[in-house]
């Protein structure tokens, strides 16, 4: 039968682990690979282009309802974009 012999522990540990506290925030930007300022290369439509990270878990009204995406970055252009995940093949040093 589905939800006998469960953990509650277990279960209850998980769930608090994807609450939006300060604390999970923190611990999620300390998982990041690039540290606000930092010079990187995002991958666009036109190719990689450079800029610099300037937010972390950055989210707006345009992207789909739970998604938050690990960097803003602000390209050399002046022009602010979102990176959606921690990848090389999206974000890399610059």
């Amino acid at each position: 039968f589905i939800g006998k012999n469960l953990d509650e522990k277990e279960l209850r540990d998980g769930f608090n682990a994807c609450i939006d506290t300060p604390e999970v925030l923190e611990k999620r930007i300390k998982t990041l690979r690039f540290a606000m300022g930092t010079k990187v290369e995002c991958k666009t439509g036109g190719g990689w282009v450079k800029g610099e990270v300037v937010a972390h878990m950055y989210r707006d009204e345009f992207m789909p309802p739970g998604m938050v995406a690990p960097y803003q970055v602000k390209l050399d252009s002046g022009e602010l974009i979102w990176a959606p995940e921690d990848v090389n093949n999206l974000i890399r040093k610059g």
